[in-house]
């Protein structure tokens, strides 16, 4: 419904390089792209540059600025609130399921005036410390939809987040 991934990565770019004099490359948004920032990170920086960095911080700002500045850090994926209303339309029982906070989570779907197409809501809130690819977000899902995880689809953008549903037992 929305692509976040490459607006973070450039947040986190132009941050790093201001605030710390810290250039990504471009070519390491492939190390951010389906993965939480605190992962990210991990994998980004260096051991020295780790040090200086507070990421906690810098992640809490992201977090702040992507639930007051929402335009700033995310696109509309194309048609996909037409979609959402159509599944609805045609009577199947809607979850989002993310990785992300609930309240980011919400953010997100108020801006895009979809919270009553859905019937529950699945955030890491719910199910930390798991994430994706661990299955539980999806599991939790069928179980507050009172379905067979072998009777729900999933529609995913991220690898982790196919391999979520599909351990989950979902299509």
């Amino acid at each position: 419904l929305i692509e976040t991934e490459l607006e973070t990565f450039q947040f986190y770019q132009r941050y790093l390089k201001k605030e710390y004099n810290i250039a990504l490359p471009d070519y390491f948004f492939s190390k951010k792209a389906g993965r939480k920032s605190t992962d990210f990170f991990d994998a980004a920086l260096t051991k020295q540059q780790k040090k200086v960095v507070n990421v906690g911080k810098l992640i809490a700002l992201k977090r702040k600025l992507f639930n007051t500045k929402i335009e700033q850090f995310v696109k509309k994926v194309p048609h996909g609130v037409a979609v959402v209303k159509q599944l609805s339309k045609k009577g199947y029982t809607l979850a989002i399921v993310s990785q992300n906070e609930r309240r980011m989570v919400d953010t997100a779907i108020d801006w895009l005036h979809i919270r009553k197409y859905f019937k529950c809501f699945i955030t890491l809130d719910d199910v930390r410390p798991h994430k994706k690819p661990d299955p539980k977000l999806y599991l939790l899902a069928a179980e507050r939809l009172q379905l067979q995880p072998e009777n729900c689809g999933a529609v995913e953008d991220s690898p982790d987040g196919i391999v979520s549903a599909k351990r989950a037992g979902m299509y």
